[in-house]
């Protein structure tokens, strides 16, 4: 009677923990499916809808050369300033991973400088860079997002700042 009292528990016990990494992982592939439709579907093609789908309505993006964006209509304010300069912009994640409720992404930005950026007129020049994004998601949406990029590269990619280093006397 015990060893089968013993078994049943250590069984139910087993189960209950293998269920619970089948829902943590089922939760990361959830949370990954939201960053991917963050740049497939709201970046690239443009569908500024996805974005009531992927923020939460009081989330904030930080991003290394802009002040902070808060909503999701701030963001999609700040995607369609960022898309003028930049019309054919098209990023490709290279790679993503995630824990909890947290998910990184390694992309490539790939545009053409077709309109002005910060006062700078229209050069014509191809601009490629990488940059790292973190998001924290809650309840199916991104809570936070902070990105890191390049600023100096891509001023320098459309001419308006030296690519080789200068010696200043």
């Amino acid at each position: 009677m015990f060893s089968r009292i013993s078994t049943i528990l250590i069984v139910s016990i087993m189960l209950t923990a293998f269920g619970s990494v089948i829902d943590a992982t089922a939760d990361i592939e959830a949370n990954k499916a939201i960053v991917r439709s963050f740049f497939e579907e709201l970046v690239n093609q443009r569908k500024f809808a996805v974005a009531d789908e992927v923020f939460a309505t009081d989330s904030v993006y930080k991003t290394s050369a802009y002040p902070d964006i808060s909503g999701t209509e701030g963001f999609k304010d700040f995607l369609t300033e960022h898309l003028i300069p930049f019309p054919d912009a098209h990023y490709t994640i290279d790679d993503i991973v995630a824990e909890e409720d947290k998910v990184a992404a390694r992309w490539t930005f790939k545009a053409t400088h077709q309109d002005e950026l910060m006062g700078i007129p229209p050069t014509g020049n191809q601009v490629m860079l990488t940059a790292i994004s973190l998001f924290q998601i809650a309840d199916g949406k991104i809570k936070i997002g902070w990105t890191s990029w390049d600023a100096l590269a891509m001023m320098q990619q459309v001419g308006a700042m030296p690519t080789e280093r200068e010696v200043y006397t």
